[in-house]
């Protein structure tokens, strides 16, 4: 196993490799095998496998620079807004017990207040709206 190990290291030096764009491609061809299951096209067929060879394309890639600009456009557009969103989530769950998240509705701006046992009146920090929480 080991020397197998020592075999795919000395093979992938050089390469691309995995990266967020992969990961997504990834997951992407496994939701488009789930559906054509139930489906069963010949189009989606296709493009699972052109999907498949572009993403191994991109991992074993010795353009470096170019995979690299790939995935930094592909973060810029989709994947930091998503983790900002997800992070947002997390620390919302995370706090669940000790504060209470209410966003403005006329600016739409998230709000974050200490939960208390008594009823308080909190204002908008930037349309200065009034609520009662």
């Amino acid at each position: 196993m080991n020397n197998f190990r020592n075999m795919l290291t000395s093979f992938m030096q050089g390469r691309y490799g995995v990266d967020d764009l992969y990961r997504f491609t990834t997951g992407f061809i496994f939701v488009l095998i789930v559906v054509n299951m139930f489906v069963n096209s010949g189009l989606l067929s296709t493009l699972v496998w052109v999907a498949l060879a572009w993403s191994l394309y991109r991992v074993l890639s010795k353009d470096i620079n170019k995979r690299r600009m790939e995935n930094r456009k592909f973060m810029e557009k989709f994947g930091r807004p998503a983790k900002t969103k997800f992070s947002l989530l997390k620390k919302r769950f995370d706090e669940r017990k000790t504060h209470k998240h209410i966003k403005c509705k006329k600016c739409g701006t998230n709000l974050r207040f200490p939960k208390k046992n008594v009823t308080m009146i909190v204002r908008c920090p930037k349309c200065g709206s009034r609520y009662k929480i």
